[in-house]
């Protein structure tokens, strides 16, 4: 995933005029957000792929007459982990759906090329959120209206190239937009605290100290050679446990600085704060993202 080249933009934006300005910060913020929305998924998925393996490692370990019930346990498990996800990857569509909607709605060529597919994400938008809040486990609901307000914000501007009325349409958006994203971060926040990194990392740390003995205490004394065949997968193992917890903790880390910079530029777009101070949180969201994509070449390198 390409990240968008942030200091340069963020230099020229914080040059410009109030509406320049605060139109290519807002662009930049959608670009930032959408790209997010790849990693918490890649996070679950590599928890998942992480379980199922510490799994068949461990599967001598078990006695014949149970090694195959344990194994299609195991797979089942993975299959209701991937299930399991679906308040996660909602949470991260629905914000996907808004990051583009705002990338649209902030584009230099807002006009009526536009129009149509704003309108488009707007549906989306609100069908997404009604079936968010339909979730057993949601525990906060979002206020429908958003995809709304972006059709009708992009009907006003009525495809004329009028830099004044785009501020003003992203005010109104970005403001109503403010709890939505709070929520969603929220959730996500949510997900990659309690499952992944309560839970699911430390959960194999101890089953690899757990069972490590057991599984070499099954071998035949005279097979060194299979003993360090395990030992190498265990210690392989154990740097893609550690990798992935760094991936999920900047993951988490961008969660939280993403409502943080999204009320720096409604903040901005209402004159209650400069330019200069929404861009700091943007290079926070940035440097970040930024970093998520460097740790996940690295555990897929």
């Amino acid at each position: 995933m390409k990240i968008p080249l942030l200091p340069l933009t963020l230099l020229a934006a914080g040059c410009a005029s109030l509406p320049d300005g605060s139109v290519k910060s807002v662009n930049e913020y959608a670009k930032l957000s959408s790209a997010y929305t790849e990693y918490p998924v890649k996070v679950v998925q590599q928890c998942v792929d992480l379980k199922y393996e510490i799994d068949l490692v461990y599967a001598g370990t078990f006695d014949k007459d149970v090694l195959y019930e344990k194994l299609e346990n195991s797979y089942q498990g993975k299959q209701q982990a991937l299930a399991n996800a679906e308040k996660l990857e909602q949470s991260l569509r629905i914000l996907d759906e808004y990051a583009r909607a705002l990338a649209a709605l902030s584009s230099p060529d807002l006009g009526k090329n536009v129009e149509k597919s704003t309108e488009s994400l707007g549906t989306n938008i609100e069908a997404l959120i009604a079936t968010y809040n339909r979730l057993p486990d949601s525990l906060n609901r979002i206020s429908p209206g958003v995809g709304t307000l972006l059709a009708a914000a992009v009907r006003r501007a009525g495809g004329r190239q009028v830099r004044s009325q785009q501020v003003k349409c992203l005010r109104e958006y970005l403001t109503q937009g403010d709890a939505l994203v709070n929520t969603v971060t929220k959730s996500i926040q949510q997900e990659l605290w309690t499952q992944v990194l309560q839970q699911w990392v430390p959960g194999f740390k101890r089953n690899l100290r757990a069972n490590q003995r057991l599984l070499l205490s099954r071998l035949p004394a005279t097979n060194a050679w299979y003993a360090n065949e395990y030992a190498l997968k265990i210690a392989a193992l154990i740097e893609r446990i550690d990798k992935t917890e760094a991936l999920a903790k900047e993951a988490l880390l961008s969660a939280q600085q993403l409502p943080v910079a999204h009320r720096a530029l409604v903040q901005e777009l209402n004159r209650k704060q400069t330019n200069a101070e929404s861009l700091r949180e943007i290079q926070n969201l940035y440097n970040s993202v930024r970093e998520l994509t460097d740790l996940y070449k690295k555990l897929n390198g």
